[in-house]
C-alpha cells in the first residue's frame, strides 16, 4: 500500500515531465539546425578540392582513351578472339588480360560489335580475359558488356 501511494505521488510528476519534454521537442524547427555551406567546395587533407580531384581523374581517363584510340600499328599479327569482361577498375591504363600472350607487350584489340579498335597493353593471364575500363570505353562498349574482341600484336 505504501508503494502504491508512493507511485501515485510520482505519476502526475512523471506525466507532467513527459508532457513538458514532448512540447519542447515540437517547438524545434528544422530551420534551427545548422546547414552546411552549399557553395563552398570540400577540401581534402592535401588541400585540393573535390572538383579539382574530379577534373584530374577525368583528364587521366581521357588521356588513357586517347592513347588507346591511336591509329593501329602496321605489321600486327592476329592472335585470336576472346570473350572479355570488365577488369579491375583500380588498375590504370588501356589493357587486356588474356591467355593469348605469355608476356606483357603492346597490342591492339577490335570489337566486331562496334567496329572500333584500340591500342592496348596485352597482359598474360591464366584466368578469363578481362578488359580495362579505358579499353572498353575506347571500343565504344558499355562497362556492363561482355564482348568478343579480336586480339592483335603490334
Amino acid at each position: 500500500m505504501v508503494q502504491a501511494l508512493a507511485m501515485s505521488r510520482f505519476t502526475p510528476f512523471s506525466a507532467l515531465a513527459a508532457l513538458i519534454l514532448i512540447s519542447a521537442c515540437s517547438q524545434i524547427s528544422p530551420e534551427a539546425a545548422p546547414r552546411p555551406a552549399q557553395d563552398a567546395p570540400a577540401v581534402d587533407a592535401v588541400g585540393s578540392t573535390d572538383s579539382e580531384a574530379e577534373v584530374e581523374v577525368e583528364a587521366e581517363a581521357e588521356t588513357e582513351v586517347e592513347e588507346a584510340e591511336a591509329p593501329a600499328a602496321t605489321g600486327s599479327q592476329r592472335l585470336g578472339e576472346v570473350t572479355a569482361s570488365l577488369g579491375d577498375p583500380s588498375v590504370p591504363g588501356a589493357w587486356i588480360s588474356t591467355s593469348l600472350v605469355s608476356s606483357a607487350q603492346p597490342g591492339r584489340i577490335e570489337a566486331p560489335s562496334t567496329g572500333q579498335s584500340a591500342n592496348v597493353e596485352l597482359r598474360p593471364s591464366d584466368d578469363a580475359a578481362t578488359l580495362s575500363p579505358a579499353a572498353m570505353q575506347a571500343l565504344g562498349l558499355s562497362l556492363a558488356d561482355i564482348p568478343t574482341v579480336v586480339v592483335y600484336t603490334r
